[in-house]
């Protein structure tokens, strides 16, 4: 399987914004690659991109997520400019 980029990953927190796929969706992929026995990610913004991923569907109760829409928005932020360093 093809690693994913750092932008696919940033698109995905926007999908969860835009109503288009939902958090666990987005834990589970992310959670595919971080919990491999030997991860295979070379990119070191995709790694750290998938490490949030991961834990966007964290709940500090059983209706309310520990990260709020202004954490992913402050996330696509302030990841999105480095996207161009890769």
């Amino acid at each position: 399987m093809e690693q994913p980029t750092s932008e696919e990953i940033l698109n995905k927190f926007k999908f969860i914004l835009q109503g288009k796929v939902t958090r666990e969706e987005v834990a589970d992929f992310a959670s595919y690659y971080v919990f491999q026995d030997t991860p295979n990610i070379e990119n070191e913004l995709t790694w750290k991109l998938l490490t949030i991923a991961c834990g966007v569907d964290l709940k500090n109760s059983p209706d309310d997520y520990l990260h709020d829409e202004q954490d992913i928005k402050d996330w696509i932020t302030s990841y999105s400019p480095l996207l161009s360093a890769e």
